[in-house]
């Protein structure tokens, strides 16, 4: 399972020259499919996209997955920064795993977020979102 990821997504996008333009390693490519709003409403539109994986960390290494995350943003700022100018990106956003037993455990955690995530990610125009494991979250 992927730890970290990047979801780059709009409903015209040209994935091939994004990902030409950038060099990032798509881990899963969609083209106008109808698949549940990035936002989480419930909706179903067609977008085309991609998803990079930045850390496969283990469920249990939430603060390891947070240091790929930056280390990534600051490697690839420049093609970040490239695809967030880009008029057919409609969607750029990291997505955190949260750690198992923080949603398991009956009660709601403080998570910090590193002050140096959220510099680079709000830098390049970056979405940030926690999401549960996959076995906690709702079905589609």
């Amino acid at each position: 399972m992927t730890g970290c990821r990047l979801i780059v997504a709009g409903q015209a996008l040209d994935v091939e020259a994004c990902l030409e333009a950038t060099g990032l390693d798509a881990e899963q490519i969609f083209h106008g499919e109808a698949v549940q709003a990035l936002d989480d409403s419930g909706e179903r539109t067609a977008w085309s996209g991609f998803v990079v994986a930045v850390s496969r960390r283990p469920d249990d290494d939430f603060a390891g997955r947070m240091d790929d995350a930056v280390a990534f943003l600051d490697e690839c700022h420049l093609e970040l920064a490239a695809l967030a100018a880009r008029p057919d990106v409609e969607e750029l956003r990291l997505e955190l795993v949260l750690p198992r037993e923080a949603v398991s455990s009956g009660r709601t955690p403080a998570i910090l977020l590193p002050a140096e995530l959220l510099r680079l990610a709000g830098g390049a125009g970056i979405g940030l979102a926690l999401r549960p494991p996959a076995a906690e979250r709702e079905p589609a």
